[in-house]
């Protein structure tokens, strides 16, 4: 079925992929990457070792966007009720910033102006299952995903989010934001074809 929705202005969302969705099912929540077995940053990383990066949708805002830059091409869960810590938006000097964002605590950056922080504690903020309303598919025109083979668009992952809610007992919904629809998991695979 498919049904209109109303896109709340104060959900969230965070980015999955392939690898880290069977992992997120089984621990039926969103674990920051000391929760996952890691004990040291990446040079990448802006949320070190206890927080977990999310991002909230401001259709107006188009540069400097977590949103519009990771988000909106790729699958993500939609968080509602989520307790978030603002970060503060830095133009310039990534790599400093990104360090003082590791390494001290309540001290948080991001060169992306729509990105927030969530502690991953063990149980008040942490990012459970049934935070989780739901599944964001990739807008329509952006179907090939950033740094994998071209022949991984983004329908060809379904069949495996499919497998692992079914694997794990998971119902949510998929929202296509753009359009503001909700699909059920049945409906999915026929959506995604015909739109």
């Amino acid at each position: 079925m498919f049904k209109n929705i109303e896109i709340n202005a104060e959900w969230y969302y965070h980015r999955i992929d392939m690898f880290s969705m069977k992992g997120i099912f089984q621990s039926r929540a969103i674990l920051s990457k000391r929760k996952q077995g890691y004990h040291k940053t990446d040079t990448c990383s802006w949320n070190g070792l206890d927080y977990i990066s999310v991002a909230k949708r401001i259709p107006q805002m188009i540069y400097d966007s977590f949103y519009q830059k990771i988000i909106r091409g790729q699958y993500a869960f939609v968080l509602d009720k989520i307790d978030i810590i603002p970060t503060k938006y830095k133009k310039k000097h990534y790599d400093f910033f990104r360090t003082i964002s590791t390494i001290l605590p309540n001290q948080w950056y991001s060169c992306y102006r729509d990105e927030y922080q969530v502690k991953d504690r063990i149980v008040k903020d942490r990012i459970t299952i049934e935070k989780i309303i739901g599944i964001k598919i990739p807008e329509k025109d952006q179907n090939i995903f950033v740094g994998y083979p071209s022949y991984m668009t983004k329908d060809c992952y379904i069949d495996l989010y499919l497998k692992n809610m079914e694997e794990y007992k998971i119902d949510l919904p998929f929202f296509d934001i753009e359009e503001g629809l909700q699909i059920d998991q049945e409906e999915i695979k026929r959506y995604l074809i015909t739109r």
